[in-house]
């Protein structure tokens, strides 16, 4: 089954143009607006800002400020993403998504920063990551991986078992950004809480496996069978063993991090060799199950930033151009600076054309912060 519908109708249909040289209807993205600067102890202040010479019909904006809060107040067609309260004042990443218009007007009239209660005043220094949105996407700005819940065309969730997907995965099913993505590899406790809470995945399969059938064949590790490998416990993606044991005599190997829920994993009826995280509530814990099971399980795709270089640009808040937001994606016009123009850190030429469009390319835009 081709997951890649994941991706919009408009980057689906123009898939014979992956790989493809730019074309010249491309677009230079661009960022305007005022930072605040000064703020007293304690005082609010808008953040008006715009991105232009973006494409994509729809958005997912992740932006993270150095210090105080970020409250966000949606409108027109957007949403909050999975886990986070965009009306917490405290908050200092927040992250939501929409049609590009209607997050460009949230991004020009609906986000507010908190400056600290410490001795003002305060300097306003903020990281913004936008990138196109397909439903069950989530960007972790602590590891700058993308986390996926595939969906299927008609929004519902995409259901495998355990054993299918890591098929899927090793197939090359699960494309996002250009990037091939794999079952999610739990390397710490940041990361554990960044998937229990803001995935948005409930009941979800991990990357981990007992079963010899999947080691066998994903891995360049051999196992006979189940009995050779019972208890001990692999990141199929990376083709690390993690943990050995079963209940209370669970172990972490080479200081590997481990979060299992109490007395799990078990082995319940000699057949539970993969592991789900979110079961049934238990926000974070992980449980072992049947490969085979199907019923409701969906999974968690990760993507590593890495992987999309190509399409990454930094630049300070610093010189963002202080240009009123115009609330539009026509891009390039007017005072706004092209990003690509300005002297920070380019890493490859920002145009969105139709061959990146196909390819999903991510567009990051960060700024560097100032201590």
């Amino acid at each position: 089954m081709k997951l890649r519908h994941a991706i919009t109708t408009a980057a689906l249909s123009a898939l014979l143009f992956v790989g493809a040289p730019v074309t010249s209807a491309s677009a230079t993205a661009v960022i305007t607006g005022t930072v605040p600067a000064g703020v007293a102890s304690n005082a609010t202040a808008g953040v008006p800002i715009a991105l232009g010479g973006v494409e994509w019909e729809s958005v997912l904006v992740t932006m993270e400020v150095n210090s105080g809060g970020l409250g966000v107040s949606l409108q027109g067609d957007t949403s909050e993403s999975a886990g986070y309260d965009l009306a917490d004042t405290t908050a200092t990443t927040q992250s939501f998504y929409g049609a590009f218009d209607a997050v460009n007007d949230v991004l020009g009239s609906g986000l507010t920063w908190y400056a600290p209660s410490s001795a003002g005043p305060h300097d306003l220094h903020f990281t913004i990551t936008v990138q196109e949105y397909v439903t069950g996407l989530t960007f972790n700005p602590d590891n700058g991986h993308y986390y996926l819940v595939p969906h299927e065309a008609d929004g519902s969730v995409t259901t495998m078992s355990g054993s299918e997907a890591f098929a899927a995965a090793e197939g090359g099913e699960f494309v996002y950004a250009g990037i091939t993505g794999y079952v999610v590899q739990i390397q710490d406790a940041a990361e554990n809480l960044f998937v229990a809470e803001y995935s948005g995945g409930e009941d979800v399969w991990i990357g981990a496996s007992s079963e010899s059938a999947i080691i066998t064949t994903y891995t360049r590790l051999t196992f006979v069978d189940n009995a050779a490998s019972r208890g001990k416990w692999f990141w199929v993606h990376s083709e690390t063993q993690f943990a050995e044991g079963l209940g209370g005599s669970i172990a972490a190997l080479n200081s590997s991090y481990l979060s299992f829920a109490a007395d799990e994993p078990n082995d319940s009826f000699n057949n539970e060799r993969c592991l789900v995280t979110n079961w049934e509530g238990d926000q974070g814990l992980w449980n072992d199950l049947d490969c085979g099971v199907r019923w409701s399980n969906s999974m968690v795709i990760e993507f590593d930033e890495a992987a999309a270089a190509g399409s990454v640009l930094t630049l300070t808040d610093l010189d963002i151009e202080a240009t009123p937001p115009g609330g539009n994606n026509s891009g390039g016009s007017g005072d706004g600076g092209s990003l690509a123009n300005t002297g920070f850190d380019v890493v490859a030429p920002f145009a969105l054309g139709l061959g990146a469009v196909a390819a999903g390319l991510v567009a990051i835009i960060r700024t560097r912060r100032t201590r």
